[in-house]
């Protein structure tokens, strides 16, 4: 949020985390650590509309979990043991904020303002309390599981006309609730069994799901059906209770690997056996359609697929992703194939690299979608040794061809904000922003002896000035500082520069246009040259006429690095012009000799016309 990457911090000296770590996304440097056990769980900004504040605020983090009386954040703690307590940090400077205790763990959302809206199942019978701003303070009556919203802002304490959170206060969970409503527990009669359990929000439902053997997501048992349930995130009214069987759909094939995923208003159950891939409507129930998904030229996918699929939604798509390195794009509305490639087209033949005989994707939440680019992880899990050659693959969400790869092998997440990638690579434990990048431009001239007959070289650098070039390491490396190189060499200088790889031969650089303002404020482009694999750059011009001149080197950008652009100048003189000297005419003939020239020629031209003549009277005997 706002630009700074929130994460649990770990060290070695102790398996689990040592508190919260917030770093500043575009330059890695640490802002603030929070000393806790807490888990961090999400990240709010408000968006406030009342008579005294208009705007956003925020960010802030919430933790979960029970603190001691003694803490040293003087976080409080809860009087009723066994409960779930959420605490609220300023995320620009990680100061405690408050809590809310006795409460339970949430599935989340936002509404419109940004407000946090939690929902959990109430197994506990009682009475409860809702918030007056929905039901006028009535008491609601559990006698069985209940489906129970949270509005977080309100259960912090937050009223009146302004933002205002009161500070080091301990605030009831049970403030906040906005309804509770029952769940369905059977069926026509028949209990449901495994019970129902939050599962997602989409659109404007919250789904409910029941009926794996084990694991409810990736790798889950199906024993041939599936209880799905959806209730309105508003008002919690129930809009769906069915059983969607393998009569229905085959991608519910008993006592198989099934992977689900909710999104666009659509239940998505796909089979890892059959690869049958099944939409649901979540407001209906009907089924909207099924596709079965092929591998190369409507083969068999990859026997390794059957581990797992991996679902990702983009814009209008959904993404699968399997084991063996197969990667699907399908329409949301009617499941028809945009496209369909795998690793070995993307970046060829692993040989002996992996035990796979493919690059393996690995399905564990390590891939990351945005509305251009998808980012796909080459890998398996963390279990040594690594095979060599694991890529992050960027995969153009269109046509399914590969932007780009880097070297890494992303065994836990990747993720994308404000265009930038983050990845942890195992293979040095390091996390990597992968983005455009800030560059800079210099240019110079000569300055003694420029005229309009002589030609001068303009002479300069391209430099990529990100915050990576100016790590320790890499400045170690390049004292003269990291070139611009061009998008077609990036991977592989990348590479180079971050991961101890060797230097790629032949690497371009990039693009450099020059221009002058002459003394008659003339502006234009005298030409174009391209930086080397060192940043420098030259281009050789004669001016074209006399007087001052501003000389402006400007790089236009790529999809590697945002554009910079830098000037200089120069004077260029007319070359100094000797006047004509008067040379005196040698041999010239006299009066008498040229009389004497001329009648030789008058008596040439009467001999000419005297033999034409004669030839001409010949002809005619």
């Amino acid at each position: 949020m706002n630009g700074i990457l929130y994460s649990t911090w770990y060290t070695t000296t102790t398996a689990y985390s040592n508190g919260i770590k917030a770093v500043d996304l575009y330059t890695g440097q640490d802002l603030w650590v929070i000393n806790t056990t807490n888990a961090l769980r999400c990240g709010m900004n408000i968006n406030a509309k009342m008579i005294n504040q208009y705007g956003v605020v925020g960010p802030y983090i919430w933790t979960t979990g029970t603190l001691p009386a003694s803490d040293t954040g003087g976080i409080p703690c809860t009087s009723q043991a066994g409960t779930t307590q959420w605490n609220m940090y300023d995320g620009l400077t990680g100061k405690y904020v408050l809590s809310v205790a006795n409460g339970s763990a949430l599935t989340l959302r936002t509404d419109e303002v940004g407000d946090m809206i939690g929902y959990f199942i109430n197994n506990t019978a009682g009475t409860e309390m809702t918030h007056p701003t929905w039901s006028q303070n009535v008491p609601v009556t559990n006698t069985g599981p209940h489906l129970t919203a949270v509005n977080m802002t309100v259960a912090m304490g937050q009223s009146g006309q302004q933002w205002n959170p009161s500070v080091n206060t301990l605030r009831n969970m049970s403030s906040g609730i906005m309804w509770s409503t029952p769940i369905a527990t059977n069926i026509s009669g028949a209990a449901i069994n495994p019970a129902l359990s939050v599962n997602s929000i989409t659109g404007n439902e919250v789904v409910l799901t029941g009926g794996f053997v084990h694991g409810q997501g990736v790798g889950g048992e199906t024993p041939g059906w599936l209880v799905v349930a959806t209730m309105d995130v508003n008002t919690g009214a129930q809009v769906i209770t069915q059983n969607i069987t393998y009569a229905q759909t085959l991608a519910l094939l008993p006592f198989t690997r099934t992977t689900e995923i909710y999104g666009d208003g659509l239940i998505l159950i796909a089979n890892d056996v059959n690869y049958v891939v099944a939409a649901f409507d979540t407001r209906t129930g009907t089924k909207v359609w099924e596709k079965t998904l092929t591998g190369l030229n409507g083969g068999e996918p990859n026997h390794y697929d059957l581990f797992s699929l991996k679902p990702y939604f983009g814009n209008g798509v959904i993404f699968w992703e399997g084991l063996g390195g197969d990667l699907w794009c399908q329409d949301v509305k009617d499941g028809s194939l945009r496209w369909y490639t795998n690793t070995t087209q993307l970046i060829g033949d692993p040989g002996i690299e992996t035990p796979y005989d493919i690059w393996p994707l690995w399905v564990f939440t390590s891939s990351c979608v945005s509305n251009d680019v998808a980012y796909f992880a080459v890998g398996h899990e963390y279990n040594p040794p690594l095979f060599h050659g694991a890529q992050l693959l960027a995969v153009n969400t269109t046509n399914g061809k590969l932007v780009w790869s880097e070297l890494d092998t992303s065994v836990t997440s990747t993720e994308i904000s404000y265009g930038i990638v983050l990845s942890l690579n195992a293979y040095d434990n390091q996390v990597y922003a992968f983005g455009k990048g800030p560059s800079a431009v210099t240019v110079s001239a000569p300055t003694v002896g420029v005229t309009t007959k002589t030609p001068m070289t303009m002479t300069g650098t391209v430099m990529d000035v990100s915050a990576g070039a100016n790590q320790n390491a890499v400045a170690a490396n390049f004292p003269n500082g990291l070139p611009c190189i061009s998008d077609e060499s990036q991977s592989k200088w990348m590479e180079y520069v971050y991961q101890q790889q060797p230097k790629p031969t032949h690497a371009l650089g990039v693009l450099v246009t020059i221009s002058v303002v002459d003394s008659n404020h003339n502006e234009r482009v005298i030409g174009t040259t391209t930086s080397d694999d060192s940043g420098s750059f030259g281009f050789t011009w004669t001016p074209d006429i006399a007087g001052d001149y501003q000389i402006k080197a400007t790089f236009a950008g790529s999809e590697s690095y945002y554009p910079a652009s830098a000037t200089t100048y120069a004077y260029a003189s007319d070359v100094a012009t000797t006047a004509p000297t008067a040379v005196p005419q040698q041999g010239l003939a006299t009066s008498s000799e040229l009389l004497t020239y001329l009648a030789a020629g008058v008596i040439a031209i009467i001999i000419a016309i005297a033999i034409v003549g004669l030839l001409i009277l010949r002809k005619h005997p």
